[in-house]
């Protein structure tokens, strides 16, 4: 209330960056700074918000054709605008207060103890401003209303979220992501150190555990604060898949003692959350409340949580996929000491990911039943999904048949992988489009487009280059 009336009185409060412009295509739009999420009142009314939003809410209204998800973001930053207008002006206050004997028996709405006299506080205090009294008399009444205010009784569930407040704010200035990914980076040097191998492959394997007790703390601060599952949004879903890496990887240590792949995987995974963390504009690691379709934690729970962590296992493939590659044309000679463990880490990691991919879709079939009335509706996720979940079923298909040897599994993993990210990232940044709309946002395409042609060439590129060297050893011969 203090901040409330703090922007009635404060003479600068249009000045202040209060409305949480996310989109970054909105804030282009906009003509606002790319790189700030807040702006000022002034700041949006001299930009063209009103002229854009105006057109888009009598569409809505009439009932016209369905907006685009920018266009919701504007209206949304529209209405924020305009209700931070009506606080500042102090028409959103006269509103709801009576000023003909505010005290009178029966002229307040309100019934609760002690709402009479705080009616009465506030209708003296604006009364008060409206008629210019000094600054001295305004504080003596605002400090009888703060009192007043504070020997009221708190609501049960504002309690229980102020109980909340001291661990959010303390989640906020831990950084544990991003402590947890330099950790990350450190061990997977360690890993590839040869005199630590040993260590990290043997005794030494707890050691990866703190990367992984520190994550999964992070998540459960962010399941007690919001009371839902942690993949609410892109941010969430980055950091659940980099903790799947890490369970997976511990894995594969323990199984396969190939300590060098399973340190690189954990730098890939360091530089997921450093990737996470770094980009807030894009990513939003905000606590925002989840919309209504999302209010069900049985269903959030097992279906995009089981989708999100197929996504891990599908990572692992394309990473020992990609290493493999690499490996393979610079020291081909080495080959076959190591392309039998690999290909058979990238296959089992698909299995893993295929499985659990599957279980999702089913999942989310049956939640889709309960929520929209339809187990399936070619959706654009729901269909992206499908698609990945066959392509990498196509490769285990391949593989089992003979048609895909070992290092052709590693070639085509990250090919695969590619499904992936449209399924993941693409329908919710790029077509946005469908029923999934909670999941939609924009920005980083130019990065995502940039790593899926140099993903394409790189296979390409080792590909051609061990056939030249295959053929070359072969004509010497």
């Amino acid at each position: 209330l203090q901040i409330y009336f703090g922007l009635v009185i404060f003479e600068g409060a249009d000045q202040l960056e209060l409305i949480n412009v996310r989109e970054p295509d909105v804030r282009s739009l906009l003509k606002l700074a790319s790189d700030r999420r807040h702006f000022s009142v002034t700041e949006l009314t001299n930009s063209p918000l009103r002229e854009m939003a105006m057109p888009l809410i009598e569409r809505e209204e009439s009932g016209g054709k369905p907006l685009r998800p920018s266009e919701k973001q504007l209206v949304e930053v529209f209405h924020q605008l305009w209700l931070l207008q009506q606080v500042i002006a102090g028409e959103h206050l006269f509103s709801a207060v009576q000023f003909a004997d505010a005290a009178a028996e029966g002229v307040s709405p309100h019934s609760a103890p002690g709402s009479k006299e705080i009616l009465a506080s506030v209708t003296a205090l604006l009364k008060s401003l409206a008629m210019g009294a000094d600054e001295g008399a305004l504080a003596l009444q605002a400090m009888d209303l703060q009192n007043l205010l504070r020997a009221q009784p708190m609501d049960s569930r504002l309690q229980q979220q102020m109980t909340k407040v001291e661990a959010e704010v303390l989640y906020a200035r831990l950084q544990i992501f991003f402590w947890a990914a330099l950790l990350l980076v450190l061990l997977g040097i360690l890993a590839l150190w040869p005199p630590a191998r040993t260590l990290l492959a043997g005794r030494g394997w707890w050691m990866a555990l703190l990367p992984v007790v520190m994550v999964c703390g992070g998540l459960l601060q962010r399941v007690w604060i919001t009371g839902f599952s942690p993949i609410t949004n892109m941010y969430g879903t980055m950091v659940w898949v980099a903790f799947g890496i890490l369970l997976f990887s511990l894995v594969l240590l323990k199984l396969y003692r190939q300590t060098a792949v399973v340190g690189a995987i954990w730098l890939a995974a360091g530089g997921v959350l450093l990737l996470t963390e770094g980009m807030p504009l894009i990513l939003s690691p905000d606590l925002d409340p989840i919309m209504a379709v999302l209010r069900s934690n049985f269903w959030l729970t097992t279906h995009v949580l089981t989708i999100t962590i197929s996504y891990a296992a599908f990572s692992i493939a394309m990473l020992i996929g990609n290493f493999g590659l690499v490996r393979g044309v610079l020291w081909p000679q080495q080959m076959a000491e190591w392309l039998p463990s690999w290909s058979h880490m990238v296959y089992r990691m698909i299995q893993l990911g295929v499985f659990l991919l599957s279980v999702g879709i089913i999942l989310g079939g049956v939640w889709a039943d309960y929520s929209w009335g339809r187990f399936w509706g070619w959706d654009p996720k729901e269909t992206w999904a499908l698609i990945a979940d066959i392509g990498f079923l196509l490769l285990l298909h391949g593989r089992h048949v003979g048609w895909i040897r070992p290092y052709g599994l590693l070639a085509w993993s990250p090919l695969a992988y590619l499904l992936v990210i449209m399924a993941w990232y693409g329908v919710n940044f790029i077509l946005a489009t469908g029923l999934h709309s909670y999941g939609f946002s924009s920005g980083g395409a130019r990065m995502i487009v940039t790593y899926m042609v140099g993903q394409v060439s790189l296979v390409a590129v080792t590909v051609i280059g061990i056939r030249y060297r295959s053929q070359g050893n072969a004509s010497n011969t």
